[in-house]
């Protein structure tokens, strides 16, 4: 499966993409990988877990140098408009971020 995310909508590509597998295995990241702020780990620090929950749910979690960073689920609504997103840090579990995005004409 391929990931693409744009920083801005419409532009000509994406600002980053990253092949992912869908195999409850663990996987260094490969392409654009994610780096935020100045102590960001280098990419090759950073793996994933992408397991299929049920045919419209997937959920990804982020280990940072061996440690468990992030929670991720992926929803798709069975029509395929709508994905939203919620992400978690385990550390703490009642802080969610929530993102909904519908498919445009």
């Amino acid at each position: 499966m391929q990931l693409d995310y744009y920083n801005q909508y419409p532009q000509p590509k994406a600002s980053r993409s990253m092949l992912i597998v869908i195999d409850q295995k663990a996987h260094p990241c490969t392409g654009d990988c994610i780096s935020v702020g100045t102590t960001a780990p280098g990419t090759n620090q950073q793996t994933y877990t992408y397991t299929l929950v049920d045919p419209h749910t997937v959920m990804r979690v982020t280990y940072v140098k061996g440690k468990l960073d992030e929670y991720l689920l992926y929803f798709v609504t069975p029509d395929g408009k709508t994905l939203m997103q919620v992400n978690w840090n385990p550390e703490t579990p009642d802080w969610q971020n929530i993102a909904i995005f519908e498919k445009q004409p």
